[in-house]
């Protein structure tokens, strides 16, 4: 049976692979809409290790090479605060305008790890954190939605030449 709160959302995982969905993992945060919040995301050999508000939420296996892991997208409902990403530091005054993206040098490898620190709005529906290869294929979609309580995240993977 599976309990709701008003105040806790479902992030959903999954894996989009050769056009058919893989089996859902779910698991319950607490973001509040309102509430400032972390976002911790580290590089291993076979998974990114997930941590919200400081504390180990999920491990996710990535489905593609992390060095062809090229750029970062935020966008949708929040105040961007901070992003900390392989060892560059991204601040400037107290919120950074949204749509915010960014290359990352060298790539996404293992080891580096992403650290973002932002703030839902207040009648926040959504935002997105997305780990981006150069022709668009996402390897990382982390889709909190507030409308429906649920925090989705996927790994997008399309079969294509190598880059």
């Amino acid at each position: 049976m599976e309990r709701k709160h008003d105040d806790m959302l479902q992030v959903v995982m999954n894996t989009f692979l050769n056009g058919e969905w893989g089996k859902e993992e779910r698991k319950t945060i607490p973001y509040k809409k309102g509430e400032k919040f972390d976002l911790r995301i580290r590089a291993h050999d076979d998974r990114f290790q997930i941590f919200c508000d400081q504390k180990e939420f999920k491990d996710y296996e990535h489905r593609l090479p992390l060095s062809s892991i090229s750029h970062l997208s935020i966008d949708g409902d929040l105040y961007l605060n901070q992003v900390h990403w392989g060892g560059k530091y991204y601040r400037g005054g107290y919120f950074q305008p949204v749509p915010y993206e960014s290359g990352i040098a060298q790539g996404f490898g293992v080891q580096k790890s992403l650290l973002i620190f932002a703030c839902p709005e207040k009648k926040a529906k959504r935002f997105n954190v997305n780990l981006l290869r150069k022709n668009g294929d996402i390897a990382l979609h982390f889709n909190p939605r507030f409308d429906e309580k649920v925090i989705l995240a996927f790994d997008l993977f399309l079969i294509l030449p190598p880059i």
